[in-house]
């Protein structure tokens, strides 16, 4: 029974995707614009990761290529979260909003859909991690 109960915290120590001042959440959808331009953007499955060693936020792809590395210093303070109106998506759905300057200084923006389930993680992580604040008007997300 004892070994059983080693082995399975020993299996989720292996499985958490969280290191010290790392922190990875699969199974994400994000869309990434230029100010201004929303049309043609369609949404990507992957991962997002927060991580405050390297100073950046990574945006990989379904098989862990990277796609986009935000640095922290280009994130435009604060990140905003806001409920996805229900014409785009189920309800209980939110969008994490990171808008950043590229290296050319053209303003962008990146929204991360985010789940009940892995919303709070997500947005502490996205706070600690960066350095930055994650707005949200008034508790309007369940989250103090």
């Amino acid at each position: 029974m004892r070994c059983k109960a080693i082995l399975a915290v020993g299996g989720i120590l292996l499985m958490s995707t969280t290191t010290l001042g790392r922190r990875r959440f699969d199974r994400v959808q994000y869309r990434v614009w230029t100010m201004g331009r929303k049309k043609g953007n369609h949404a990507l499955n992957g991962s997002v990761v927060f991580d405050s060693e390297k100073g950046a936020v990574d945006f990989l792809d379904q098989k862990g290529n990277s796609i986009l590395s935000i640095p922290n210093d280009k994130i435009t303070n604060p990140m905003h979260l806001e409920p996805k109106p229900r014409l785009i998506g189920p309800p209980y759905q939110y969008l994490l909003t990171i808008r950043y300057t590229d290296d050319k200084g053209i303003e962008k923006s990146v929204a991360i859909t985010l789940g009940q389930r892995n919303l709070r993680e997500v947005m502490l992580a996205a706070s600690a991690e960066t350095g930055k604040e994650v707005f949200h008007e008034g508790g309007c997300c369940g989250v103090p």
